[in-house]
């Protein structure tokens, strides 16, 4: 995996995420959660740059990134900016797979 492949990818795939991410504060917003929690989020992107997956909530045991073996992680609060959010995501998975910016 290349650096270059890497962020031609999430300029594609970017704006799916930050949808992801307001759809999620939604739920936050909707009253679902105390206007405290925060929900973590992780991302994960597999070796050929064509997919990823996300999950939320506690990552330690399953979920749908499993398969990957990349993570990006942060955290969605009932205040965040979705794209800060997109963008803290994709930086701490280039950090992950050894990208520096």
């Amino acid at each position: 995996m290349k650096a270059l492949d890497f962020d031609n990818f999430w300029k594609e795939q970017k704006s799916e995420l930050i949808n992801l991410i307001d759809k999620i504060k939604i739920m936050n917003n909707s009253g679902y959660l105390k206007e405290t929690d925060d929900f973590q989020i992780t991302i994960s992107v597999n070796d050929n740059l064509d997919d990823w997956n996300y999950q939320t909530g506690d990552n330690s045991f399953t979920g749908s990134c499993y398969h990957h073996p990349y993570w990006g992680v942060s955290s969605i609060s009932k205040d965040c900016n979705p794209e800060d959010i997109a963008l803290a995501l994709i930086l701490d998975l280039a950090s992950v797979i050894g990208f520096e910016d």
